[in-house]
């Protein structure tokens, strides 16, 4: 029987590894974005599909604060 994390199937040594190499990956953006924001910057971390829209509404909410 295999294990169920966060909706998807473990059940062999490459999915563990897989699994934890995105984590991995996932907490070095948080750590980026946390030290860009510390530098004013702001990263926001965008689905492809929804890229155009997303980006639109960023652009708008920036505008808004008048930040640029």
């Amino acid at each position: 029987m295999c294990g169920i994390r966060e909706r998807r199937r473990i059940c062999t040594a490459e999915d563990v590894y897989r699994d934890l190499a995105g984590h991995i990956a996932w907490r070095r953006l948080k750590e980026l974005e946390a030290s860009l924001a510390r530098q004013g910057v702001r990263l926001q971390v965008i689905d492809p599909e929804n890229f155009s829209s997303a980006l639109i509404g960023i652009y708008d909410s920036v505008k808004q604060r008048q930040l640029l």
